[in-house]
């Protein structure tokens, strides 16, 4: 049996993918209500990342991640939706989990899925 994983915050890539998803959501936001609301309530915890005042791992889900894929940003933004991927798996401490490996060939799969699906439906 492996011992568990130990959550913690990987600093570098945490502030990587806290920039990728700020920029981002802020160039879809003046076109997707969601995506504004999205980054209205993700703007306090970017500004405690970006002064260096998250100090540990947020526990559960970001209240942002079941509006983004309710609304349909993941399919309309599948650049947006990769990068909030990237950055909860950061946020939550999970960056450097073994498990994100398979996460990660899940999500490419299924994200290139979904993009062949709209490709198909325009």
């Amino acid at each position: 049996m492996t011992a568990p994983y130990d959550y913690h915050l990987n600093f570098e890539a945490l502030h990587r993918s806290t920039e990728e998803l700020e920029r981002l959501l802020n160039k879809y936001r003046s076109e997707n209500k969601y995506v504004e609301e999205a980054y209205q309530s993700l703007k306090p915890l970017f500004d405690k990342i970006h002064s260096n005042q998250l100090k540990k791992a947020i526990d559960g889900n970001l209240s942002v991640s079941r509006m983004l894929g309710e609304s349909g940003v993941e399919i309309e933004y599948p650049d947006l939706s990769q990068a909030y991927a990237v950055f909860s798996l950061d946020v939550k401490g999970l960056t450097d989990d073994p498990f994100n490996e398979v996460f990660k060939k899940m999500y490419e799969k299924a994200k290139a899925k979904a993009f062949a699906e709209q490709k198909e439906n325009q």
